[in-house]
């Protein structure tokens, strides 16, 4: 095997002649729609491992940065508890609140329900044999005390 050597001169010129080349390469730029297209050959480009690709001719944009996703404050929040009102037919428990507050689960956000008469926290359980409204949730504290969240018409939970 024979190796060449190179002079300094010629390695910085073939440097500069690859930054030159990398400068004028085309960006990726993004459709009216916000999907990036492809500076090559115009084809929308699909999300990689870690660079957005073109599946028509194989270019990869590795200089772009990841999107860091952001949660939904909305959604999951860190110190918010909801206060839901009993909706139920007994009119001595109007004045009992259940304390709620939403939390990440795996994947999805769940309650995390406290016992209105107790104070202790509950978990989530099905009755078996019973068919409920399909957006109510059923709990049970360890003493014995079970709530149902449902949803009130106006968009609003409350228990009973």
């Amino acid at each position: 095997m024979v190796s060449q050597k190179y002079s300094k001169d010629e390695v910085i010129e073939d440097s500069v002649s690859v930054l030159n080349e990398f400068q004028s390469m085309p960006r990726r730029t993004k459709s009216h729609d916000g999907k990036m297209v492809c500076p090559k050959c115009s084809a929308f480009m699909t999300m990689g491992y870690d660079e957005p690709e073109c599946i028509s001719c194989g270019y990869a944009d590795y200089s772009f940065t990841g999107i860091k996703k952001q949660l939904n404050k909305k959604l999951i929040s860190s110190a918010t508890k909801h206060i839901f009102r009993y909706i139920g037919p007994y009119p001595n428990l109007f004045e009992k609140l259940a304390y709620v507050k939403v939390v990440r689960v795996g994947h999805r956000a769940v309650f995390a329900v406290t016992c209105p008469f107790c104070g202790d926290g509950m978990e989530q359980f099905v009755l078996s044999g019973k068919r409920g409204d399909k957006n109510e949730k059923r709990y049970f504290c360890g003493v014995g005390h079970r709530v149902s969240i449902t949803p009130r018409p106006e968009g609003s939970f409350g228990w009973k």
